[in-house]
């Protein structure tokens, strides 16, 4: 009996072209060229977009910039007013101290002044602590002899130490002082304020309601006082009388004077002011009043 023959498998049909073809030289260079379109496409959307970002920063910082300069120029506008006001407020307040010498360069003790008695004149400033110590010393002295009508006294009060402290106290305590004249009460808050002296200043408390008090300063006269404080009415006397007192200082504070002159006595070989060996009794200054004067 014949056998039957095994067939072979039929293999799949084969597709048209070859598989696994390379791209050729002509389709490299289109695929190189279409790359390098799409990364200068993408570079120039990037380099758009900074643009954009950049013209957005400049437009919001001179929105910024404009507001800020506004706000400054607004800021520095009204700050020049106030001031302007201020300074106005204070031009028309202007006063010069009842007790105010003719040539506006210092306070007088007595303004009615004893005719024949020699002129003993004391230059100082509130910051001063020889001036402290003088005013302790002999300053209830000369006042005894004032009130007595044997010798007419001045009181020169400068500011120069606010630059050598660098602050603004004797300029202060010299304008409270010229208030405290306005109601009659100069040399008690003078004397205050050599007492009160620390070294660290005096605040606005101080000066508008503490020394006011030890000074005696009430009721109306307060009133006035505190007034003349707070509008700075004596600022231009004390400016104008500081620099007229400088005519005759020396340079040193304090500084005493009988008639004008400055008395200066030897002492361990060095001059000094006549007023430094002297003992502070009535009859010592009665003495050094009739060898000077």
């Amino acid at each position: 009996m014949a056998s039957a023959k095994k067939s072979r498998p039929q293999q799949p049909a084969k597709q048209g072209g070859r598989t696994g073809q390379k791209p050729s030289k002509q389709q490299r260079s289109a695929a190189a060229a279409t790359r390098r379109e799409q990364l200068r496409a993408q570079q120039e959307a990037e380099r758009r977009a900074a643009q954009r970002k950049m013209r957005i920063i400049y437009v919001v910082s001179a929105v910024v910039a404009l507001a800020v300069i506004a706000v400054i120029s607004v800021v520095v506008i009204n700050d020049r007013n106030a001031k302007r006001e201020q300074a106005e407020r204070e031009r028309l307040a202007q006063i010069d101290p009842p007790s105010a010498t003719s040539a506006r360069n210092a306070f007088t003790y007595n303004p009615t002044k004893a005719s024949g008695v020699p002129t003993v004149t004391v230059y100082a400033d509130f910051q001063c602590s020889a001036c402290k110590s003088f005013d302790e010393t002999h300053g209830r002295v000369l006042g005894k002899l004032a009130d007595q009508g044997k010798v007419n006294l001045e009181f020169r009060v400068l500011t120069f130490l606010d630059q050598n402290y660098g602050n603004t106290y004797s300029t202060q305590t010299a304008q409270a002082a010229a208030c405290a004249d306005t109601v009659g009460k100069f040399k008690a808050y003078h004397d205050n304020l050599f007492a009160t002296q620390s070294g660290e200043g005096w605040s606005s408390e101080a000066l508008r309601v503490k020394l006011p008090e030890l000074s005696g300063i009430t009721g109306e006269n307060l009133t006035k006082f505190q007034s003349c404080i707070d509008q700075n009415a004596t600022a231009k006397w004390v400016r104008e009388s500081n620099q007229n007192a400088r005519a005759g200082w020396k340079g040193s504070t304090p500084q005493v004077d009988i008639n004008g002159k400055n008395p200066l006595v030897e002492a361990d070989g060095k001059q000094i002011q006549f007023f430094y060996p002297m003992k502070p009794t009535e009859a010592a200054w009665l003495a050094a009043l009739e060898q000077y004067a």
